[in-house]
């Protein structure tokens, strides 16, 4: 069964490693398929949480037009490194197939029953929160951070808002709140959308920028053409 959930779960799972969370005694606390799932996919480093006051975060579009970068994990052992810094969000990458939301659904229930934590739901609100529209789920499948297997953008967030439907979450206690607190910091800063509104505009290629170069001096020359004219006229 081990092997089979190993298999399986690293399909579908990319950063999934089972070696290296199950010694002998976690071994024998497993009660079936689903806790062995569970007790792998949990986070391996312990993070600063802060309380929010709600949960919410931008969008992977809205931080793309805020200037953030996104970058996969591809070598990630575990699915919940989902890193901000410096303007730059790395996440671990995921296949997302038929199979994806009843292994998800089923993970969910039976941590929110029998788990003191929730890390599984707290991941899957994450992406959810990441993933508004179908235009956000084809920005991650073009950062190669979703594998989409289904039948498009649309598909994979349906999948996570009817996963997330009805499911509490403790926003004292949510894995990833540094995250989001630092997502919607970076967000409100009025540069980064001005730093990503110049680059996607204006500096989409290298002849828009040596225009944009040409225009400025240009608009200096015109302007010291200008200084000099007025001192002749004063000094005649």
């Amino acid at each position: 069964m081990i092997t089979l959930t190993q298999k399986f779960s690293t399909f579908i799972f990319q950063s999934f490693s089972i070696e290296a969370k199950l010694d002998e005694n976690i071994f024998f606390t497993i009660e079936h398929f689903v806790d062995v799932i569970k007790v792998c996919l949990q986070p391996t480093d312990s993070v600063t949480k802060k309380t929010l006051k709600a949960l919410k975060a931008p969008s992977a579009t809205e931080l793309h037009h805020a200037g953030v970068k996104f970058e996969a994990r591809p070598s990630s052992k575990n699915l919940f490194e989902i890193k901000f810094n410096n303007g730059v969000l790395e996440i671990p990458r995921l296949r997302i197939v038929k199979a994806t939301e009843p292994l998800f659904r089923n993970v969910m229930a039976f941590e929110q029953r029998r788990s003191p934590h929730t890390h599984i739901t707290d991941y899957v609100n994450m992406i959810e929160l990441l993933m508004v529209s179908p235009k956000d789920a084809d920005l991650l499948v073009q950062k190669e951070i979703i594998e989409n297997w289904l039948s498009g953008g649309k598909a994979v967030t349906s999948l996570f808002h009817n996963l997330i439907k009805e499911t509490p979450t403790d926003l004292g206690d949510f894995y990833f709140s540094k995250v989001v607190e630092d997502l919607n910091s970076y967000c409100r800063g009025r540069w980064h959308r001005w730093k990503a509104t110049l680059q996607e505009e204006y500096f989409k290629t290298p002849w828009a920028v040596v225009s944009i170069i040409a225009a400025v001096i240009l608009l200096v020359l015109s302007f010291i053409q200008a200084v000099c004219s007025v001192l002749q006229v004063v000094f005649m």
